[in-house]
């Protein structure tokens, strides 16, 4: 049997919050889903709280710095970026997303690294816009504060899993800022 590593604990514990919520990562359920015993938890994790410390900074890793590193990588032109990053978000597992925001809510030290993936997403779409529309800091903070937010609030209401959806309302969100802001 090949060796499981930190990475895989964490993806195992990334799915199992995705599909049954924050009550999932438990040391338990998560050696039956990987199919390890808890000495190989134990190898790289001394307990339940360090796993749930290094399985937020896995999220906010492999969920905004890498999806930032690699539309960074794609285009230079700012609105080629901004639709690499809306067909990166489209990819996203509206579930983990959704998980753990509900699990912000009863646990400190989740909701901190939350605030800190909501505030390096918002202000990397200001950054994009900001060049696009050749916008004051102030007015790109804040439309991307609302492009954030219709993202956020698709989770809530269920409709960030049906894919040709998200892209239709990023492609309407588009078209308003481009007629507001577009020269």
């Amino acid at each position: 049997m090949a060796r499981f590593s930190k990475s895989d604990w964490l993806e195992t514990g990334l799915q199992l919050l995705s599909k049954n919520g924050p009550e999932a990562i438990r040391i338990e359920l998560l050696c039956e889903a990987a199919k390890r015993t808890k000495g190989s938890f134990y190898h790289h994790f001394t307990n339940r709280a360090a796993f749930v410390s290094a399985l937020i900074k896995h999220w906010q890793d492999s969920r905004t710095k890498d999806i930032i590193s690699k539309t960074n990588a794609g285009a230079n032109d700012p609105r080629q970026r901004l639709e690499d990053l809306g067909l990166n978000v489209l990819q996203a597992d509206g579930d983990l997303e959704n998980a753990i925001r509900r699990w912000s809510a009863v646990d400190q030290d989740v909701a901190k690294v939350v605030r800190e993936v909501d505030t390096q997403r918002v202000n990397y779409i200001a950054e994009l816009l900001a060049e696009l529309y050749r916008l004051d800091r102030q007015t790109a903070d804040d439309l991307a504060l609302v492009q954030y937010t219709v993202f956020v609030g698709m989770l809530m209401v269920g409709t960030i899993g049906k894919t040709d959806r998200r892209a239709k309302l990023g492609k309407l969100l588009s078209k308003m800022s481009d007629s507001t802001f577009g020269h």
